[in-house]
């Protein structure tokens, strides 16, 4: 994949691999997140890509396990964004057809990301514990996740957040 060096937002250090092989975030101006990195070459490569840079790292701990160390870094309040998977409520059908969820958590605050292909197509902000509050939107471009199973999956992936706090 070539990147226009206009089209880079920003560039910063994310974590590294095997200890000692700087992993970077490069954030597109079009909103795509791109870890790159060394992983048994030495060239750069990218290693894991997705519309938000807490669900790249999600997937770097996922891909690399304890092969991946995240830098701490510095977030408003002190506070950084994590990821929490909850593709085990999809169907095998929307998980082939490369849907996943995500809770995108910070502090208290969690929205909900549906993505294909690793990039957003639709978003839920939850502010208190009442599934009946989360507003969900539809997209009629998806329509394979818009229907029942989909929207099934993101409404038990809610509960399941919510009976867990």
């Amino acid at each position: 994949m070539l990147i226009n060096p206009k089209e880079v937002d920003s560039i910063e250090d994310i974590g590294t691999l095997d200890k000692s092989k700087k992993v970077k975030i490069v954030r597109t101006i079009g909103g795509l997140n791109l870890a790159v990195g060394q992983d048994g070459s030495n060239e750069d490569r990218i290693l894991a890509y997705a519309s938000h840079p807490a669900i790249v790292k999600h997937q770097l701990r996922k891909r690399y396990s304890s092969r991946f160390a995240e830098t701490m870094q510095k977030s408003e309040n002190g506070v950084s964004e994590q990821a929490i998977s909850f593709e085990k409520n999809l169907s095998k059908t929307l998980k082939n057809s490369g849907y996943d969820i995500y809770c995108l958590k910070k502090g208290t605050e969690a929205r909900f990301v549906v993505t294909c292909d690793n990039m957003e197509i639709m978003s839920s902000e939850i502010s208190d514990t009442k599934v009946e509050n989360a507003k969900i939107k539809s997209f009629d471009k998806y329509k394979e996740f818009s229907q029942n199973e989909g929207k099934e999956a993101l409404v038990n992936s809610i509960k399941e957040y919510i009976s867990g706090k």
